[in-house]
């Protein structure tokens, strides 16, 4: 939401939903220093920038007034488009409970995935969706944020994360 108004991420996603069927998925994250970096944008309330960004991309989606946003006479039929929003603290994921559809986890030790995705559950049951590196070396180093090894010890890795944490979707 730092690099493109909310309104007219909402209004594309209109576009993309209509063009693919009812498939498209929105998600919004922060950005962090090698996104905003270049253009010398800093985000000071995060949470507050990704909700407002919710609010109005989803108003514009489907149609409906907003602080800040009065749907036009001759704006496109009311679509419903899911948005997600890509959280790592506390505060975000707690957000993504109250006011998106889902919320995607990824950069965390895996073996630290219980708090996360009880936050994102905290206040109602959305989707959850993780994502972990794989790398499929018996050599490769030690990293809490990926599968490793041989393909049938990352298979039983990921099968054990969706037992444990039951995520809508897992990459």
């Amino acid at each position: 939401p730092a690099l493109r108004h909310p309104g007219a991420v909402g209004s594309t996603m209109s576009t993309l939903d209509e063009l693919s069927d009812g498939r498209a998925l929105l998600g919004f994250g922060v950005g962090g220093v090698a996104s905003l970096g270049p253009f010398a944008l800093t985000v000071d309330k995060p949470v507050a920038v990704i909700r407002d960004a919710v609010r109005l991309a989803r108003a514009v989606i489907r149609r409906e007034p907003v602080d800040g946003y009065e749907p036009p006479a001759h704006a496109a039929p009311a679509r419903d488009v899911p948005i997600f929003i890509g959280a790592r603290g506390e505060q975000m994921n707690r957000l993504a409970s109250r006011e998106a559809d889902g919320v995607f986890l990824s950069g965390f030790d895996l073996g630290a995935l219980d708090a996360p995705v009880e936050w994102a559950r905290s206040v109602r049951e959305i989707d959850v969706a993780l994502f972990a590196s794989a790398r499929f070396r018996p050599d490769a180093p030690d990293d809490p944020t990926s599968l490793c090894g041989e393909p049938a010890a990352v298979a039983a890795g990921m099968h054990r994360l969706v037992e444990r944490h039951q995520p809508t979707t897992i990459g």
